[in-house]
């Protein structure tokens, strides 16, 4: 049973993942210097202060602080723990992580099971998918695919399988495979009659494997094919330890590039409508998973895009449920817009019919939720009161005030009425607290690093070539502040061009790996011609420990004022010779390397 990720997997999946190309999947970088910059993904910001460097695969925002390793900015833009982000990098670069048996956090046997129902939801979608192709009474779903015009090399690129209508089909097989009754129970694929045992949940349907964020199957919708056949349209997985369907959405594993990249979402209502968009290149589509959207399905969404655009059925049961979402989506500070197709149309029957380009123009016609709730939401008995409040409510649920003013003036215009009217009811109807929006924990004022020691630090990570010389005269006592004694140590435990390899045992510490990557992240400080990097480390070894001999005179002149007189004298003796000292370190590197080897030594 797996446990821990081995160490040398996770240093695979480290060189393997360029820090350029994951952040670039984010935000839009912009070349500057040997580095990268961005606007941080972080925090809200004007100016670019967010910088990644390739050669030192560092990311740092000089802004907010945050920073770190690739790991470092999957954890935190993701909001995931350090094995998902492995997972995740893992996933992106194709490769297989191996684990140390025995090892591990959690509970052992809930980590067991949720082993055995990832293996199991990987080998039934690959055995329905091999039945979809080869069996002969897959005969009529192969005609369903080909009635809607979805391609069998699409089919078989999503997964698609068939399950016979038959009660013990998945379940014989599940059986053959040695899949015990606890994982079966749990897995969601089986029904269980009480005494009789269990039965396949899923028969004489087509079936879409639904993936989690890492491309898992972890849950199956069955779409029924028998015309005749009293049962629902669709079934789906019920809640299992790996599917929560208030978290997943359908194809946000395929989709999550082109909606950060476009920084906008394309939400529809089914499965089919989302393959059909992605198949006619709209493909930063996806939709909720056997639900209406909830807080966390727009949390989610709210991490990679600014903007929404709902895509629902034009029926009563469509517009509320349009509106609905739009209230949780505006609550996660994005932009809402309304998608309106053709009478009779959703997205596979326009795009099939008419061609993407059709649905293009719909999208690009996409007009404020406001507008659309005041023009399609049915009116109330005798007057319009009650939808005039549904909107109201709808706009009350944008944090921002800006975006709730355009909300406002969008829908006073589309309802014919005054504006100001418009704006009293809402002044009314608002409730002292609105739902938080999560942002970025501010960051704490911390006493600046002071700039001999910056100065030496970034001199070091620059030229590895420096550090030897350094390393001789250098003490990690030497610096005052706690960060950069830890980092200094950390570093000179590795050989240069390794400095990545500290990473992991700063980990531990976010705010350690932020100040960490500040350094790497850094263009090398400049050279004047002529000067070598280890002539150029002369001046800033100086720097320091001129500073760290004048800390230390101070300290000591405290203890003197607080002394027995009949103490004095020894503590002025030995201010006396930091003050010779400094003198001496003034004067040039010649003169100093005396000192420097004294105090070298501590």
């Amino acid at each position: 049973m797996p446990g821990i990720i081995t160490k040398n997997s996770i240093d695979q999946v480290r060189h393997a993942s360029d820090i350029v190309d994951v952040v670039g999947a984010y935000v839009e970088l912009q070349r500057a210097g040997s580095s990268w910059k961005a606007r941080c993904p972080f925090h809200d910001e004007r100016t670019p202060s967010f910088h990644v460097n390739p050669a030192r695969q560092a990311f740092h925002c000089f802004g907010c602080g945050a920073g770190g390793d690739v790991f470092g900015f999957v954890m935190q833009r993701e909001g995931v723990d350090f094995p998902t982000a492995v997972r995740l990098l893992a996933h992106r670069v194709g490769i297989e992580l191996q684990f140390e048996a025995g090892r591990g956090d959690g509970n052992a046997d809930d980590r067991g099971i949720k082993e055995d129902l990832y293996r199991l939801h990987e080998l039934a979608a690959a055995f329905l998918v091999d039945r979809l192709w080869k069996g002969a009474d897959a005969r009529v779903a192969r005609e369903y695919l080909e009635s809607r015009d979805i391609p069998a090399a699409a089919a078989r690129d999503w997964g698609l399988g068939f399950s016979p209508d038959a009660w013990e089909f998945l379940l014989g097989w599940a059986r053959r495979q040695g899949f015990p009754d606890p994982v079966l129970a749990a897995s969601g694929l089986f029904s269980e009659r009480e005494g009789r045992g269990f039965y396949d949940r899923f028969r004489g349907r087509l079936l879409f494997p639904i993936w989690d964020e890492l491309a898992r199957v972890v849950a199956f919708s069955g779409r029924l094919l028998d015309p005749e056949a009293k049962a629902a349209k669709y079934v789906n997985s019920p809640e299992t330890p790996l599917f929560h369907k208030g978290r997943i959405l359908y194809a946000m594993n395929r989709a999550r590039q082109a909606i950060t990249k476009r920084r906008q979402a394309l939400i529809c209502e089914g499965q089919i409508d989302v393959l059909r968009c992605h198949l006619g290149g709209f493909d930063w589509a996806v939709a909720p998973q056997g639900t209406a959207l909830t807080p966390d399905h727009a949390r989610i969404l709210g991490r990679f895009a600014d903007e929404a655009l709902l895509v629902f059925d034009a029926d009563a049961a469509g517009i509320k449920a349009a509106v609905r979402s739009a209230g949780l989506l505006l609550a996660a500070d994005m932009g809402v817009k309304a998608v309106t197709l053709p009478p009779g149309e959703d997205p596979d029957s326009l795009i099939r019919g008419q061609g993407p380009d059709a649905f293009r123009a719909c999208l690009d016609a996409a007009g404020s939720i406001a507008a659309f709730a005041a023009r399609h939401l049915e009116e109330g008995p005798g007057d319009d009161i009650p939808k005039i409040h549904t909107i109201l409510d709808l706009i009350n649920q944008a944090p921002s005030a800006v975006r709730r003013d355009h909300l406002l003036s969008e829908a006073a215009e589309a309802l014919g009425v005054r504006e100001s009217s418009l704006r009293a009811d809402l002044r009314a109807r608002s409730h002292p607290a609105r739902p938080p929006v999560a942002r970025p924990e501010p960051v704490e004022a911390r006493p600046a690093l002071h700039e001999s020691e910056r100065a030496l630090l970034h001199h070091y990570v620059a030229y590895p070539e420096a550090r030897p010389f350094i390393e001789d005269y250098i003490q990690p006592f030497h610096f005052r502040d706690a960060k950069a004694d830890r980092l200094y140590r950390q570093l000179t435990r590795h050989e240069p061009g390794q400095d990545e390899d500290m990473m992991p045992a700063l980990r531990d510490d976010p705010d350690m790996l932020a100040f960490a990557a500040a350094f790497q992240v850094l263009d090398p400080p400049p050279l004047t011609a002529g000067t070598t990097p280890e002539s150029a480390a002369q001046e800033l070894v100086l720097r320091l420990l001129i500073r760290h001999i004048d800390q230390e005179r101070a300290r000591l002149r405290e203890l003197r004022d607080q002394a027995p007189p009949e103490q004095r004298a020894e503590f002025e003796e030995q201010i006396a010779h930091h003050t010779e000292d400094i003198l001496h370190l003034r004067e040039g590197w010649d003169r100093a390397v005396e000192v420097l080897q004294f105090h070298a030594h501590g």
